[in-house]
């Protein structure tokens, strides 16, 4: 082989690895330099993504708190990354940092088909899951558990009838797809706020007889009105 064909052929690996590398760092959504602490208003969803990201290495991350707001443990784990790779410890997204999280951390959290609430610990992957579907409105439950009960299938229920989906409550390979989408889109939303139906619903309750005597059975009675059924009442 020439010297020429060598120098050819060399050039064409290194444009391939160029154009390969380009496309790659082209799929990462992850896209604001400079965002940090104080500058992330109007970029929840991208705040979002990257506690995801960031939430998948327990030692880079260990809350793993996923809510959209880039808070003090959130600079907290982008220092520990930066640490981790040899960077700067600002704690900010910076050009450095986005391309480590591009190139070596970028990916979609729900890679696991049909997740249930089988597990005895709780489970990355169904943490990431209530966290977008709070942030998108779905799932309403006060709290983060990385347990898939009923509100978590309720509210992915919720998510595919949104999306048209086939409603089976479980991550099936068309809901995976559709996840994967809206976490790859995740720069581009803003958080939603579930709503809380407002109703003239009334609730009664006495007892009876009343007054009563001592050690005298009484028997408790509830009533409810108005209001938007369906709704229950304990």
């Amino acid at each position: 082989m020439s010297h020429k064909t060598s120098k050819v052929l060399i050039a064409s690996v290194i444009i391939l690895l160029t154009a390969f590398s380009f496309t790659f760092s082209q799929s990462c959504s992850l896209k604001t330099v400079g965002l940090s602490k104080t500058n992330y208003q109007g970029k929840e969803g991208e705040v979002l993504m990257l506690q995801m990201i960031l939430a998948r290495d327990t030692n880079i991350y260990p809350e793993g708190i996923m809510s959209g707001i880039f808070g003090n443990l959130t600079e907290k784990a982008l220092k520990n990354l930066q640490k981790e790779n040899n960077l700067t410890q600002s704690g900010t997204l910076d050009e450095q940092t986005l391309e480590i999280l591009c190139n070596y951390y970028y990916e979609c959290p729900f890679q696991t088909l049909l997740i249930d609430n089988g597990s005895s610990e709780p489970v990355y992957e169904i943490k990431a899951l209530q966290s977008l579907l709070s942030f998108l409105g779905y799932y309403t439950y006060p709290s983060i558990t990385g347990y898939f009960g009923s509100v978590t299938e309720k509210s992915l229920i919720a998510y595919q009838k949104a999306n048209n989906l086939y409603p089976t409550g479980l991550i099936d390979y068309d809901t995976q797809a559709k996840l994967c989408a809206t976490f790859n889109n995740l720069p581009n939303l803003k958080p939603v706020k579930a709503v809380t139906p407002t109703s003239s619903l009334k609730v009664s309750c006495y007892a009876s007889p009343n007054p009563a005597k001592v050690n005298e059975p009484i028997t408790f009675y509830s009533s409810v009105s108005s209001g938007t059924p369906p709704y229950t009442y304990y």
